[in-house]
């Protein structure tokens, strides 16, 4: 079975001012953004397209690769 490979997204709390530029460019509605709070992405609804990174002014958001095997 050859490896997989995928991409987590997290949103960094300490830096997140909870705007919400990332949940309305999110194809799969898969951040949460609730006022005066940090942003949460869904995971199991997320798909990795990276358009939330993108979208953050703040950086707030890290990507992490990994392997399967």
């Amino acid at each position: 079975m050859a490896p997989v490979r995928f991409v987590t997204y997290s949103i960094i709390p300490e830096i997140c001012c909870g705007c919400g530029l990332c949940e309305k460019v999110c194809p799969r509605d898969a951040v949460e953004a609730k006022p005066g709070k940090p942003c949460r992405i869904v995971r199991e609804a997320c798909d990795g397209c990276g358009l939330c990174v993108d979208a953050c002014k703040l950086r707030a958001i890290s990507k992490k690769r990994g392997v399967f095997l």
